[in-house]
């Protein structure tokens, strides 16, 4: 039965929608320390389309961050180092470009949000100098053309009297001036994906609320595909699309905004939910206490063979301590790494 030109355009043009925008397949990273080897990222796997919102949720030292560095290839070596695995950009693996390669990815087609503007920006030169730089080096315009464009950008995240932001200098601007400063940066090329790792933290939540909004706009406008980094779930149930929880280092819950929030399949979800102030939770003074989880996180150098979170979960069997669960789908589009999620309650109580 032979296949007519318009069947054959619907195909590809099918096969064009779900191909992901940046497919992310066994990520290691690893760094060297005085106490042995730290296995930062262990295994890590996903995918993120176009115009979508993907929200990676954990605490600290969970592998967020470095899960994005090594995407960037902005993982320092020493100490640290990409064993394995692969980032599937455009049909490149990046992990296999050379740094010149990188250069005209990184901050072009891909772009990051870097958690601490302060720290991210130098602080010897002005913000034109540094927007300037990049949008030459990637839109090849000349300086005037590279003002013009920084100037635009800097009047759609919605700087006041941006023509004197350019001159000055980070240390003249206040936290939600850089990190508006900051996304402008990262979306001056139009990239195709943008990792934004904490975008929102230490601003008050009028600010936070008005950067989630210029992402949006931006993400809307652009088509542009997001990886949101974060531990704020408030910020998750706002932007995302999809979540996965990490771990020490490793996904452990996977799937949509609704599936995470009102029915997680790992008792680290859980307790992530669980630790969330509620609305009309103010009352007497000690009459309510917020959830918390028992413990720490363990020791990248020394991580034990069964589950990671065994030591901390109130559902841990021996098979738990012995083993490491596999990461399988719970229900439809729902995936989590835990022997005992079928016996967790309904919900997402505790």
């Amino acid at each position: 039965m032979s296949t007519t030109a318009a069947e054959m355009e619907t195909s590809e043009s099918s096969q064009a929608e779900i191909t992901p925008t940046l497919r992310v397949s066994s990520l290691r990273a690893e760094f060297r320390t005085d106490s042995g080897t730290a296995i930062a990222v262990d295994g890590m796997s996903y995918d993120v389309h176009a115009g979508e919102t993907l929200a990676i949720v954990g605490e600290s030292g969970s592998g967020k961050s470095v899960t994005s560095l090594a995407i960037m290839g902005l993982i320092p070596n020493p100490p640290g180092r990409v064993t394995a695995g692969e980032v599937w950009f455009e049909n490149h693996d990046l992990l296999k470009l050379s740094e010149r390669e990188m250069q005209k990815i990184r901050g072009n087609k891909v772009s990051m949000i870097f958690q601490e503007p302060m720290t991210s920006l130098n602080p010897v030169l002005s913000i034109e100098r540094q927007m300037v730089e990049g949008i030459i080096e990637h839109l090849d315009l000349s300086p005037h053309a590279a003002r013009q464009h920084a100037l635009d950008m800097l009047k759609r995240v919605h700087i006041p009297d941006p023509e004197s932001r350019l001159s000055e200098f980070p240390h003249q601007l206040s936290g939600g001036m850089l990190q508006r400063i900051m996304i402008a940066m990262a979306l001056s090329c139009n990239p195709m994906v943008l990792l934004a790792d904490e975008p929102t933290t230490a601003l008050d939540v009028t600010i936070q609320a008005q950067i989630l909004n210029i992402m949006c706009d931006l993400r809307d406008e652009f088509d542009t595909a997001i990886v949101l980094i974060t531990h704020d779930m408030g910020v998750v149930a706002e932007m995302a699309d999809r979540v996965i929880i990490m771990y020490a280092g490793r996904k452990v819950e996977e799937g949509t905004v609704t599936n995470i929030f009102q029915n997680p399949q790992h008792p680290y979800t859980r307790g992530l939910l669980g630790a969330l102030p509620k609305l009309g939770f103010a009352g007497p003074v000690g009459s309510q206490t917020l959830n918390e989880i028992p413990g720490i996180v363990p020791a990248l150098t020394d991580l034990p063979a069964g589950c990671r979170f065994a030591a901390r979960c109130s559902y841990a069997t021996e098979q738990c301590v012995a083993q490491y669960p596999p990461f399988e789908e719970k229900t439809t589009a729902h995936w989590a790494a835990c022997w005992e999620s079928a016996n967790l309650p309904e919900g997402n109580q505790e």
